[in-house]
């Protein structure tokens, strides 16, 4: 049997992943979004020059299969991204930092997370955009664990007509972990695809997207032999919005399964955000974004519920 403490530190890099949004073909109708500078890095050159801050608040509240409330974590941290975007060329910062709490003094929680991004990204006729990233995230645990997580990407994305998008990125994450005995250490491959419509106007927009991501397994020796500790993932989202005399409304729905065939080990989360903001064609942004998500992992039939609060506050050049 898996200690119960690989569990949770299997799910962390997914448990936190929820701040991704499906901006795989084209850029958010939220500027400033967070965890999209190397998302698909070249969606950068069709996005607007922007500079944001913002907060973000979440917990998670976990049951046992009996509905018995075992714990709830709860997060919250400031995050701060930068993007510049001209003719031919255009670069992208991020820092996103969390520091977590639990209500059981024993338990094993993810104690500060601290992530940045970078990308740069440029464009060939004004249909065709080329970027590459990366993603630093170090995760750093209760027990005194460590987990780090290294992404390097590159992308292309297609605008057609001016309003049709598609993209494409593909990367390799390294994966290190630090445990009290040791040092271990995979890699694998991610894969991003989406499609996405987005047509934009004085004070006024419309986009619906759909993109899909896959994630290889990791293996880490964790015993003698290969044990794999982390399974695939596989990701599905779709969204709507728009913006009407600058008032942003868009819903996003997503769908993740995480599999491990080594030990049967499967998550299922269904995240539902729903975004609503001020957000004209240049000058202040304000955008609130709240998200609900559920999770359930077989075959232990332990279940999550979780909250996620933001709030973000750009200029838009």
């Amino acid at each position: 049997m898996i200690p119960r403490i690989f569990i949770f530190l299997a799910a962390g890099l997914m448990t936190w992943s929820a701040v991704v949004l499906a901006q795989v073909a084209a850029p958010s109708l939220r500027p400033g979004a967070l965890n999209t500078v190397s998302f698909n890095p070249a969606v950068l050159q069709w996005r607007h020059s922007t500079v944001t801050i913002g907060r973000f608040e979440g917990t998670n509240e976990i049951f046992l299969s009996d509905g018995t409330k075992l714990r709830e974590d709860a997060f919250a941290g400031p995050f701060f991204q930068g993007v510049a975007v001209g003719e031919y060329f255009s670069l992208g910062v991020e820092r996103f930092v969390l520091e977590g709490s639990t209500s059981d003094p024993i338990a094993t929680y993810l104690n500060d997370y601290d992530q940045t991004q970078a990308a740069l990204a440029g464009n060939i006729g004004g249909v065709v955009a080329l970027g590459v990233g990366v993603d630093n995230t170090t995760l750093e645990f209760s027990s005194g664990s460590q987990q780090v997580n290294e992404i390097a990407i590159a992308g292309i994305s297609l605008r057609l007509a001016e309003v049709f998008y598609l993209g494409l990125a593909v990367g390799d994450e390294l994966e290190r972990r630090e445990f009290g005995a040791g040092q271990r250490e995979a890699t694998r491959t991610l894969t991003r695809m989406g499609a996405a419509f987005l047509w934009e106007g004085d004070g006024s927009a419309l986009r619906a997207s759909i993109f899909s991501e896959e994630r290889d397994a990791f293996t880490f020796e964790l015993i003698p032999g290969v044990f794999n500790i982390r399974g695939e993932i596989e990701e599905q989202s779709w969204s709507i919005g728009g913006i009407y005399s600058n008032i942003l409304v868009e819903y996003i729905l997503r769908d993740i399964t995480l599999r491990n065939e080594t030990n049967a080990f499967k998550r299922r989360e269904e995240r539902r955000a729903f975004n609503l903001g001020w957000v004209p064609h240049e000058g202040l942004a304000i955008v609130l974004r709240s998200e609900e998500r559920d999770v359930a992992d077989q075959p232990s039939g332990i279940t999550q519920d979780r909250t996620r609060r933001r709030i973000t506050v750009s200029w838009r050049f």
